[in-house]
């Protein structure tokens, strides 16, 4: 599924991604493959990125497609790495830009972990070392700046995709119990 995202490549949209597809090109290897079937104006734009992300794909750059992915395709980051995933939530002391992060909770691993304020909240970052691909429902927005600012670091150190654009997508809008019931 990951290799059939075409819509993250310069010049390729819904029109030409249709067009695309009507000619036979539906992922990566068909590019690559059938590159005479392609536009000669988008041509060497895609090549060049089949290339890049096949690469990607085998050296198992995750980051590459968080960073390169528009946000319609950014489900299939997800499908491809799910055994890689994990998962997290905050809590916080309110909604104020000063309430502070109570607890932290991490499905990592198959492993469940909780980080508690006061107690062991700092070994969240521990844990951040060892993940490979960080997910959370409108993280974006919230959790992870709240992350970045309680810890005082600029970024985090693995790749970070928001499950609530991913669902927004598919059609599934709305508060998170909101989608879990439908």
């Amino acid at each position: 599924m990951i290799t059939e995202s075409l819509r993250h490549c310069i010049g390729i949209g819904p029109v030409r991604l249709s067009q695309l597809h009507d000619a036979g090109i539906r992922s990566w290897h068909d590019v690559i493959e059938h590159a005479s079937k392609i536009p000669s104006g988008i041509r060497e734009n895609l090549l060049s990125e089949a290339r890049r992300a096949q690469a990607a794909l085998d050296q198992n750059d995750i980051g590459y497609f968080v960073g390169h992915f528009c946000p319609q395709d950014k489900w299939r980051i997800l499908s491809e790495f799910l055994d890689q995933t994990s998962y997290f939530d905050i809590e916080t002391s309110g909604l104020d830009i000063d309430a502070s992060i109570t607890v932290i909770v991490c499905w990592h691993r198959g492993r469940f972990h909780t980080f508690v304020e006061h107690e062991n909240l700092d070994d969240f970052l521990d844990l951040l070392d060892d993940v490979k691909l960080l997910a959370s429902f409108n993280g974006a927005s919230f959790d992870v700046p709240r992350i970045l600012d309680a810890f005082h670091i600029p970024r985090l150190p693995c790749p970070h995709i928001d499950l609530r654009w991913s669902c927004y997508h598919a059609g599934l809008r709305g508060s998170l119990k909101n989608i879990e019931r439908k």
